[in-house]
């Protein structure tokens, strides 16, 4: 919830771009949860997230698809909707954050395979209704949802598979291929087992918890759609890239593939009409300019490149400590504390012995 209540994310030429339907956008997080308790439903899945996202490129005005947004939420009827539109990427899109828990009769939210047609027709009447563009039809929807420890541990700042989730996408602006990937998960502190024979990614944190990319909520960190992207980029570097490898989990911002409304499911996975684009992508990729460029200016990929050799392992540097020399010594001199030794052993020995002799005599 706050991370889609970030206002550099939400704010408009002054205007907040966050609405609540049925519930306050300040104190959304106590409303769900009051609802939650009212009904003893605070278990298992606590809320839906859904996003309705407009075509990259397309002439959308911010106010007017929080408008549309607004409009659609009217669909969950008797539930609570937080609504906020983000107009920090190249084309609008708007989070839709659900209570899992109806307000008015305390039944749970179950999305069927009609509902989720019935939905998409709604969002095509409210589309042509505001002047936005219409979503297209034949794609594959999905929803995807948050168990109850990671709402809360999320909710407190606290989760470790968010934290991972976070670093692989810092890691991803940088990375331009596998190894380059791995190498600076390992300066984060995290091991990644990325081989060819297995069908996943399995990460290892700093703590020693164990995730597999399938259990980050987001198709796009799947090993193929990972390697897809890796694909995507070494082409580009190379100067061959085409626009001919459909992008399954992972779609390239900078070749601007079409994202023909979507609607995601948690982190971007998709509940929409998939025949358009990739679930939700990566941030772009930082370029990585033509080998031999001036590494002074930090304008040449050899700036990147040094930074993930000196994390590697291979150019660990070494350290030694300067010798210190002492004075040598005398043979004789080592014998002194055991001549020591042995005259205080047959002392206290025969101190011993004289006592036991007293005792003995009359």
């Amino acid at each position: 919830m706050e991370y889609t209540k970030r206002e550099e994310k939400t704010m408009w030429q002054g205007q907040s771009l966050i609405s609540g339907f049925n519930c306050r956008p300040e104190s959304v997080y106590n409303d769900f949860l009051s609802t939650k308790l009212l009904y003893h439903k605070d278990d298992k899945v606590l809320f839906f997230h859904m996003v309705q996202s407009h075509p990259k490129g397309a002439d959308v005005n911010p106010v007017t698809a929080h408008m549309a947004a607004m409009e659609l939420a009217k669909y969950f009827e008797g539930r609570e909707v937080l609504v906020c539109t983000h107009i920090d990427r190249d084309h609008v899109h708007s989070h839709f954050i659900i209570n899992s828990v109806s307000l008015e009769d305390g039944r749970k939210l179950h999305v069927s395979e009609p509902q989720l047609v019935e939905l998409r027709q709604r969002n095509d009447q409210v589309c042509e209704m505001f002047g936005l563009p219409v979503f297209q039809t034949g794609q594959k929807k999905k929803m995807k949802s948050m168990s109850t420890a990671e709402y809360h541990t999320a909710a407190k700042g606290e989760s470790w598979k968010f934290r991972l989730i976070n670093t692989i996408d810092e890691c991803m602006r940088y990375a331009g291929n596998r190894d380059e990937f791995i190498t600076l998960m390992r300066t984060e502190g995290y091991d990644v087992r990325w081989e060819t024979t297995r069908k996943n990614i399995t990460y290892t944190t700093p703590s020693g918890m164990k995730c597999r990319d399938e259990r980050l909520h987001d198709e796009r960190y799947l090993k193929g759609a990972m390697e897809r992207e890796f694909r995507i980029r070494q082409a580009k570097l190379l100067g061959r890239i085409e626009a001919t490898e459909p992008a399954e989990g992972i779609s390239s911002d900078s070749r601007g593939m079409d994202r023909a409304s979507e609607y995601h499911g948690l982190s971007g996975t998709e509940i929409s009409d998939t025949g358009s684009t990739a679930p939700g992508a990566f941030a772009e990729a930082e370029e990585l300019p033509d080998p031999g460029a001036d590494l002074v200016t930090g304008e040449g990929c050899g700036a990147i490149r040094t930074i993930l050799e000196q994390a590697g392992e291979k150019n660990v540097r070494r350290i030694s400590l300067p010798r210190l020399h002492l004075p040598r010594l005398s043979p004789a001199l080592l014998l002194i504390p055991v001549i020591l030794i042995v005259c205080w052993a047959v002392w206290h020995s025969w101190g011993t012995l004289w006592s036991e002799i007293k005792m003995l005599l009359p």
